[in-house]
């Protein structure tokens, strides 16, 4: 009896001690590889900033500015940032599947107008407002609440988180305009477009253009700009493993956009005189999406212009963020 319990006990104890090097192996394996793919990474645009300032490469000029916003996701996709290409079976199209929803045009472009005049920023900055304004007590009990709701999805976790943060002001997130975050994916989205051939380049020369005068005017510098995307993008990764562990890539990334002579912040003025985008080509792609408003009515021409300028001219803030539907 004894040596049958010695047994089984050897036996689990030999199994558990398998399973822990296994997982230990595969979380080595896993820093290893990110250790190499973000070196990749860095290196590749160091280089590239390196080339434009000794003058192998071209040096960014006023017509590159717009998609220069685009730059952090430029890097991790491993493609210039002035110069998106088109690539047949392009892996962006499985990526934007996978993580947009994205799979043809019309997805294409509904996600560019979401992110154009309401994305993330209108329920950041009203979480900032709320959770920063409202007493002690009734904070404590919003947690309760919060902490009641069925969670599978993990949102109410990730808000909890972003109370908190809120609450603490860690890294004074109460003064972050969050606009940065849609709009550096706003450009992300119209290079994968190109890439996957969604958009033609003159289609995507015209939409870049068209967010270029409010992020002037909403920011001081190139170097404010990727300060306030880095915090966008760190308050919206809250809790998420997936993407939180790539945090600090962005970080070394915007370093050396900042630091690096050839990079986009040394080469190219923030406040460059930009010319005025026409939208008539992007309201005509949105008006192929058939959108209605509440009352079922579809969208004219006319009020899809109206949503965009009043977004443009409030600061990339739709003054009440537009309920509309396919």
């Amino acid at each position: 009896m004894l040596s049958d319990l010695f047994s089984d006990w050897r036996w689990y104890h030999y199994t558990l001690v398998t399973i822990v090097s296994i997982i230990l192996f595969i979380i080595f394996a896993v820093i290893i590889m990110k250790s190499i793919v973000e070196r990749k990474i860095l290196n590749n645009l160091r280089n590239e900033y390196q080339s434009r300032a000794s003058g192998k490469l071209p040096k960014f000029e006023p017509k590159d500015w717009a998609y220069t916003l685009g730059t952090p996701y430029a890097a991790v996709e491993e493609y210039p940032c002035n110069d998106p290409i088109i690539i047949p079976g392009s892996k962006d199209a499985g990526s934007l599947q996978t993580a947009w929803g994205i799979n043809d045009r019309e997805s294409l472009i509904a996600q560019l107008f979401h992110l154009l005049t309401n994305g993330h920023r209108h329920k950041f900055r009203q979480e900032v407002y709320f959770f920063s304004d409202i007493s002690e007590s009734d904070y404590e009990q919003i947690k309760k609440d919060i902490q009641k709701e069925d969670d599978e999805d993990g949102e109410a976790k990730e808000l909890l988180w972003r109370a908190e943060v809120v609450r603490k002001n860690l890294n004074n997130i109460q003064t972050v305009n969050f606009l940065a975050w849609d709009y550096v994916r706003y450009i992300k989205l119209i290079c994968n477009g190109i890439s996957t051939e969604y958009l033609s380049r003159e289609e995507a020369d015209n939409f870049v253009q068209i967010i270029t005068h409010t992020v002037q005017r909403e920011y001081k510098s190139w170097e404010e700009f990727w300060h306030h995307f880095l915090l966008g993008r760190w308050y919206w990764s809250s809790t998420d493993m997936r993407w939180t562990i790539t945090q600090d890539l962005y970080g070394k990334i915007v370093t050396l956009i900042n630091e690096e002579p050839g990079g986009p912040s040394n080469t190219l003025n923030w406040n460059t005189n930009l010319s005025e985008a026409d939208i008539a080509p992007f309201v005509n792609a949105v008006l192929t999406l058939d959108y209605e408003n509440e009352e079922g009515e579809k969208l004219g021409e006319d009020e899809i212009k109206n949503m965009i300028r009043s977004t443009l001219e409030n600061g990339g803030y739709f003054p009440e963020p537009a309920e509309i539907q396919a």
